[in-house]
């Protein structure tokens, strides 16, 4: 089961994370997810506590997957 919090607000991006992110893009474009993935699996670590970290770590690949899509859902530049 996902908690109800998780995963946490991702808020404003910094820098770093802007960049990752518009280096992830021409992958996307051409169908590919994976670097988007690593992107977002670094954004939620950052923003999350360690706790936090452990337990998405601790999550079944589906479950995620479907944590991932929250965190792209919050940055507007790629959204859903």
């Amino acid at each position: 089961m996902v908690r109800a919090n998780f995963p946490p607000d991702i808020g404003p991006l910094n820098e770093d994370e802007i960049l990752l992110i518009d280096a992830s893009l021409p992958a996307l474009a051409l169908g590919d997810n994976s670097v988007l993935e690593v992107t977002l699996q670094a954004i939620l670590h950052r923003h999350c506590s360690a706790e936090q970290w452990q337990y998405y770590e601790s999550l079944p690949p589906e479950l995620r997957e479907a944590a991932l899509d929250r965190v792209r859902a919050q940055i507007p530049m790629i959204g859903p």
